[in-house]
């Protein structure tokens, strides 16, 4: 997500690590500011549906996920290497 801020572009971009649950997650993103991971629902092409998870006593899931705010738009700011970078990153 980027543009002009007060005479700036700038961004923010929300990296999904691969081993996050769901991974790739859905994105929410709304003209008026949102920008969101939403691995809780499917968006079909009318919008409806539900990928609702029920987890049982000592389950889990691990929602991993790195903000990175950047001058720029993406190209500019490397946003593909710290994907790739950040993606390379072991995790449990």
């Amino acid at each position: 997500y980027h543009g002009p801020v007060e005479g700036e572009h700038l961004g923010v971009a929300i990296l999904n690590h691969p081993s996050s649950f769901r991974h790739p997650t859905g994105w929410h993103v709304r003209t008026y500011g949102l920008f969101t991971a939403n691995p809780f629902t499917t968006f079909g092409a009318d919008g409806s549906g539900t990928a609702a998870i029920t987890l049982g006593q000592g389950e889990r899931i691990s929602l991993r996920h790195r903000f990175v705010l950047h001058v720029g738009d993406p190209a500019a700011a490397g946003i593909d290497a710290a994907f790739r970078a950040y993606a390379s990153e072991a995790r449990e």
